[in-house]
């Protein structure tokens, strides 16, 4: 890789482009004007987890901001002994992705917000590598993290670059954000928050029996308790100017495909009504895949047009279920028959931990 530069607009891969002829001068994909480093080498422990505050890079639109978790390797080894102990491999779903992201050390969920005094800089997105220790004479098989894997060039360019130690895992992010007004190339009196989205715990099952029920919840964490009110379960099918609107954004090299269509739309409630922010309703089933018009075969995409063919996505709709409970929806996969979904579970949001304030003494 040659010499490292951090782009404004561009994520940890666009760190890799001055040589791409898409970026010279001139074209229409002229590049932004580099940004320059100002070192910050912070380490903070958060929760017993190390992290660091690497870089924060300045340019003309805002600043970038480089942070990374430290890993112990055996702690990944760890985490994959048990998965492959508990056959999650073969029979791999979104419950079971979710209980394994509570586990995950190498997914950390965490995002920075960046301020100074009582204004925020406003977010303009992440991204974010990981980089593991790799024993390239291991066991593909090995319960070693890493073992049989290769990091991305990127990963061991941040490595080179930051100093970071080889024998331990990184999970390394980057985040963007916009000088506030009247700041401009101004470091002074910065503070980064690093907070955790909230984690989703897998709860309930229940099933549907197609007619109005109530089912009682309990959240996993605050012990809280909530009643779930089924109104009713509706059976849709997609229009069929939306398929012919996916197909018509294929590739001239592309086949045409057959989506799937139907779908039900479940309407429920929660009491109190607080709780409908700390949870939703997930289908147990999965859906099905396109397939390539005349061929009969099963394409790799998936559909994304509710929440994805797999995953359903819940929105506010006009109604009451009893008193003043207001109704949300959740869609199910999609079919292509008329298929019932009645085995569903819940899924509660759950924060974990406080945010950790850190001020910015380097730059």
């Amino acid at each position: 890789m040659s010499e490292w530069k951090v782009l404004f607009d561009t994520n940890f891969w666009g760190s890799d482009r001055e040589d791409d002829p898409a970026f010279e001068v001139g074209t229409e994909m002229e590049r932004p004007l580099p940004t320059v480093e100002h070192p910050v080498n912070q380490v903070v422990s958060w929760c017993g987890e190390t992290w660091k505050i690497l870089s924060v890079y300045t340019c003309e639109k805002g600043l970038v901001i480089d942070y990374c978790k430290q890993t112990d390797p055996e702690e990944l080894a760890a985490f994959v002994r048990k998965f492959r102990a508990a056959g999650l491999e073969e029979n791999f779903d979104e419950e079971l992705f979710e209980r394994l992201q509570l586990e995950n050390p190498s997914a950390p969920n965490v995002l920075l917000r960046m301020s100074r005094g009582e204004v925020k800089l406003s977010s303009q997105g992440s991204s974010g590598l990981h980089y593991m220790p790799v024993d390239p004479d291991a066991d593909p098989d090995s319960d070693v993290a890493g073992s049989g894997l290769e990091n991305d060039p990127v990963a061991l360019a941040c490595m080179e670059h930051y100093g970071l130690d080889e024998a331990f895992s990184y999970s390394i992010s980057r985040a963007h954000f916009l000088w506030d007004e009247g700041h401009v190339e101004d470091l002074s009196g910065l503070v980064v928050t690093l907070y955790e989205q909230d984690a989703h715990v897998p709860g309930e099952h229940f099933t549907l029996t197609g007619g109005k029920q109530e089912i009682p919840l309990v959240h996993p964490f605050s012990g809280e308790k909530f009643m779930l009110h089924i109104d009713r379960i509706e059976a849709n099918e997609l229009p069929e100017e939306h398929l012919e609107r996916m197909n018509s954004i294929r590739g001239a090299d592309e086949q045409e495909m057959m989506y799937p269509t139907h779908f039900e739309t479940v309407y429920y409630g929660v009491e109190p009504e607080t709780g409908a922010d700390q949870l939703c309703l997930k289908a147990c089933a999965k859906g099905d895949s396109p397939m390539a018009k005349g061929r009969g075969s099963i394409a790799a995409s998936s559909v994304a047009v509710i929440g994805g063919s797999c995953g359903p996505t819940s929105i506010f709709v006009a109604g009451k279920v009893k008193s003043e409970i207001h109704l949300k929806s959740i869609c199910s996969p999609l079919f292509f028959e008329p298929t019932p979904v009645r085995e569903w579970y819940v899924t509660y949001f759950v924060k974990r931990r406080a945010d950790l304030r850190v001020e910015l003494h380097a730059v």
